[in-house]
């Protein structure tokens, strides 16, 4: 591969991928990779992505490429590089998926990186129901940026997997329903469980309203079970089904480690028509006999059809070092005040669920646990910001001491309230007396259970991360497994 530069660091494959060769490569791209835009393994992905959605399995749909890349390569620019090149092919319209709608920054910003200006993203939590493309502020081209989380959601009269099918096979076009959907962090959606073994009762797939109703590209599969599969993964199955044609990539660098967490990818032609199993249950059941032996030998055999790539860099030059932070007094004080304040609001909030009988022919369990996954979905993260906030004193001595010794300094940040700083500066308040830390309390205490009906958010999450509130709901027992 002579396109793009080199890497600007090592990279290394694992000992078992390492003895498997991608094919030769035969596709030419057609956009022009300016220096620095793509490195040589960027590039890479690029050329096979595209090689791959040439072919089309033996169900009809076409083939897609699984990106299991690690840290450091730049998979979000992978994806854009992708994206790019098809547009230039006519394929206006495109979906990536995402764990969080702030990553649309990042995004934009790869896409600035190369140099590509003409293509648009627009967050579809920022949209209306209904037909995307109509009206004055209508999206006729360009990228959805979707969360998970929003491909679950829905109104009363239409649900957002509906839309965004309906949106993709439009254009009026001959590319229409040809565009790329791009599973960014695709392992949200391991947990779907199919039913039915060979020979089983099969269910129709694909439909333009989001149903499953319809055409899918002749294509017949074991029907998911709505009990124990996951909502995402419903939905990220359905929307390819919906969408044979479309040049689907799975990105994830976990997406292969165990094979039960592969079910939805149904475009790798590793089961079904075509294949030496006819349903994901028999592969899984033949992988499993075989056990971590037999899912390497699947992954050399997704690399040899070009179907697979996966890198890491080698980090064979890095140190790590943990560093502990002492509270001083002041933090010391700071943190057991807001110990306290959870205890008391806590206290509250269990008052009120006593006083509306939650717990009555329950065996002493609240029937209204979403209501209190709020409550610890926001207890955790005001202690994650409030943790965070005493680090700061201290990273910043590290910084300015490595500045001083003449290194980069990069600081990586988790839960730095990003989403409500910019809810914030949608409203016009005033920064200078924000406190992300308020406005979780706030966010929570509008939620504050006054009767039956209005306990909890009767709507959906309204703007909570579905993760934070999966590990909360985990935090008081609800150990279910059908989120989503």
């Amino acid at each position: 591969m002579t396109l793009g530069t080199p890497h600007p660091d090592p990279v290394c494959e694992t000992t078992s991928l390492a003895f498997a060769a991608l094919p030769k490569p035969t596709y030419v791209p057609t956009m022009v990779i300016k220096p620095g835009a793509l490195s040589t393994l960027q590039a890479e992905t690029l050329v096979y992505a595209n090689q791959r959605f040439d072919g089309f399995n033996a169900d009809g749909c076409r083939q897609g490429f699984f990106l299991g890349d690690g840290v450091g390569l730049g998979k979000g620019r992978q994806l854009a590089a992708i994206i790019s090149e098809n547009w230039l092919h006519g394929r206006k319209r495109h979906l990536w998926l995402s764990v969080s709608a702030d990553l649309i920054t990042d995004a934009r910003r790869d896409f600035a990186d190369m140099g590509v200006t003409d293509i648009s993203l627009h967050a579809l939590n920022k949209l209306p129901y209904g037909k995307l493309d109509a009206g004055k502020g209508g999206v006729s081209e360009g990228v959805l940026f979707v969360t998970y989380a929003s491909l679950v959601s829905s109104s009363s009269k239409q649900t957002r997997l509906a839309q965004l099918i309906k949106w993709m096979q439009g254009g009026g076009n001959a590319s229409a329903g040809e565009g790329c959907v791009c599973f960014d962090e695709a392992h949200k959606a391991k947990n779907l469980v199919s039913e039915g073994a060979t020979g089983g009762k099969g269910a129709s797939v694909g439909g333009g309203d989001g149903t499953g109703s319809g055409s899918g590209g002749g294509r017949r599969a074991a029907k998911p079970s709505s009990t124990k599969s996951s909502k995402t993964a419903l939905a990220v199955q359905e929307l390819q089904r919906a969408l044979p044609r479309a040049r689907v990539v799975y990105c994830s660098a976990t997406g292969a480690s165990s094979v039960k967490a592969m079910a939805y990818m149904e475009r790798l032609a590793l089961w079904g028509p075509g294949t030496s199993f006819s349903t994901f249950r028999a592969f899984e059941k033949a992988i499993d006999k075989g056990s971590h032996g037999a899912l390497e030998l699947v992954a050399l055999d997704m690399k040899g059809r070009g179907a697979y790539i996966a890198r890491q860099l080698s980090f064979h030059t890095a140190t790590f070092q943990t560093r502990m932070v002492d509270l001083d007094d002041a933090e010391r004080a700071l943190y057991d005040g807001a110990a306290t304040f959870w205890m008391r609001l806590y206290d509250s909030w269990a008052h009120a669920h006593e006083m509306l009988a939650f717990g009555v022919g329950s065996d002493d369990k609240f029937v209204g646990r979403r209501d209190m996954s709020q409550f610890f979905g926001a207890h955790q993260r005001f202690f994650k910001q409030l943790v965070m906030s005493i680090k700061v004193r201290a990273v910043v001595m590290v910084a300015r001491q490595a500045l001083a010794e003449g290194k980069c300094v990069v600081i990586g940040l988790q839960g730095t309230g990003e989403a409500r700083v910019a809810d914030a500066i949608a409203r016009g308040d005033e920064l200078d007396e924000f406190r992300a830390s308020r406005a979780i309390v706030e966010h929570l205490l509008h939620r504050f259970p006054t009767s039956v009906a209005g306990a909890g958010s009767p709507g959906g999450s309204d703007g909570w991360d579905d993760e934070e509130e999966e590990a909360a709901a985990a935090a008081i027992g609800d150990g279910g497994g059908g989120g989503g």
